[in-house]
């Protein structure tokens, strides 16, 4: 059985950064922080943290700040489930997305689709940082998204996906 590198970018980055709406805090304490509140190690470290108790122990915060586990590919789309209810659970889906967060996503897409094509993936080239700022979330430019779904995994072997 072959262990295949998951970086949670993959699993939820739509959810997590691109929806662009604003995020409701915890709801069962009012004086909690919102998840929008809270730094991005801090919320890396608390779905991390959630993912563990969800019977994943070996999730790792990567040198990239993404999260990443090892795992067979029959248990992806069971680690998915988990990593969308953690999201959720934390409050974490439909997080605002800020300028300097889409500066941030930008620069993680050039960075990607640089080494995507330095692997020998077909992507096409970054739109004007203007464009991708005025695209609408669901249209916005991602090189990891262009992969075949079938190249997907060993796509992002060699270049994960950052979270941001």
């Amino acid at each position: 059985m072959r262990n295949t590198g998951l970086s949670l970018g993959a699993a939820i980055a739509l959810t997590l950064l691109i929806s662009g709406c604003s995020a409701a805090g915890p709801e069962s304490d009012p004086t909690a922080s919102s998840a929008s509140d809270l730094s991005y190690d801090d919320r890396q470290q608390q779905l991390a943290q959630c993912l563990r108790d969800s019977g994943y122990p070996d999730v790792e915060i990567q040198p990239d700040g993404g999260i990443g586990i090892g795992l067979p590919k029959e248990q992806t789309a069971p680690f998915a489930e988990a990593s969308e209810a953690c999201s959720e659970q934390l409050g974490f889906n439909n997080l605002e997305v800020t300028d300097d967060d889409l500066d941030a996503m930008y620069a993680a897409g050039i960075e990607g689709a640089k080494c995507l094509k330095d692997e020998g993936f077909s992507v096409s080239d970054a739109p004007s940082l203007e464009t991708y700022k005025d695209s609408d979330s669901e249209d916005r430019w991602n090189p990891w998204f262009e992969v075949p779904t079938e190249q997907a995994a060993s796509a992002l072997e060699a270049c994960p996906q950052p979270m941001l």
